[in-house]
């Protein structure tokens, strides 16, 4: 399934009608079209929403889930190559639960940027919780209500902004033992990661020192005196890309970090 959403400035728009039904002509598997309103500057907020034709979600069906989707949230759009990644993902997870001090039912597995709760709930039967933080309110509601219509109850969804939530997600669920990453294009940014590096204490017991995995690594642009690089370095231990974008320059695949790199990053030396 499919839809399409033209997105217009505050004003009249009295072609909508005839819009919504040219554009759901073009093709069967388009289901749903929705006119969405922003404001005129630059990064606003969609301000309204009005289906032309269907419904305002759509649902898709990945890795044995079922998933709600709005015009405000993001999900992968090659379900085909999400769903692969996801189980590239569930493996490099299971491998760092048999090498990791705290597994099973006490093991913790924290979601950055986790959107309707795609790699939330498609890992939480293998760690005893999961918690999933995202900016995008929308997002967030989706992922509560994908939970509950995917029987998933082992998992929390927080929304805000990673840096300054992941304290509170700490403080109310422990240390993570796994720590799953799927940045926007931009990348995870450098007090994100400096965040997630700090995540367990310095010393590795009593918390384990958490295994990140990333799908993707964003291009980092040259360091300059001017604008010295910010993020802590990724040290890869391994990777599998997949071809989940392929018009995307940093290819998107599973990237499991060496976990002297959180060692060091967590002891400032890296940060």
């Amino acid at each position: 399934s499919a839809t399409g959403s033209p997105v217009t400035a505050p004003g009249t728009f009295p072609q909508a009608p005839e819009f919504g039904r040219g554009v759901a002509a073009l093709d069967e598997s388009i289901v749903s079209v929705v006119h969405a309103v922003r404001g005129t500057d630059d990064g606003s907020p969609i301000l309204s929403i009005k289906p032309l034709k269907g419904r305002q979600v759509i649902e898709e069906r990945v890795g044995g889930l079922t998933f709600e989707l709005g015009l405000q949230t993001f999900f992968q759009t090659n379900t085909a190559q999400a769903e692969r990644m996801l189980e590239e993902v569930r493996d490099a997870v299971a491998e760092g639960l048999e090498r990791a001090p705290t597994a099973g039912e006490s093991a913790l597995l924290i979601d950055v940027f986790c959107g309707v709760g795609f790699f939330t709930l498609g890992l939480a039967s293998l760690v005893g919780r999961a918690a999933g933080v995202e900016i995008v309110e929308d997002s967030i509601v989706a992922a509560r209500e994908n939970a509950v219509r995917n029987g998933v109850g082992n998992t929390a969804f927080y929304a805000g902004d990673a840096r300054r939530t992941l304290p509170l997600m700490i403080e109310e669920h422990g240390h993570p033992t796994i720590v799953v990453l799927d940045p926007p294009r931009g990348g995870a940014g450098g007090k994100v990661m400096r965040r997630i590096a700090r995540s367990a204490a310095p010393q590795a017991e009593p918390h384990p020192v958490p295994r990140v995995l990333s799908t993707s690594l964003a291009p980092r642009p040259p360091e300059s005196a001017d604008a010295p690089r910010q993020e802590p370095p990724m040290i890869i231990r391994s990777r599998k890309p997949s071809d989940v974008a392929s018009s995307e320059i940093t290819p998107e695949g599973v990237y499991v970090n060496r976990r002297s790199f959180i060692r060091q990053a967590a002891a400032g030396v890296a940060a």
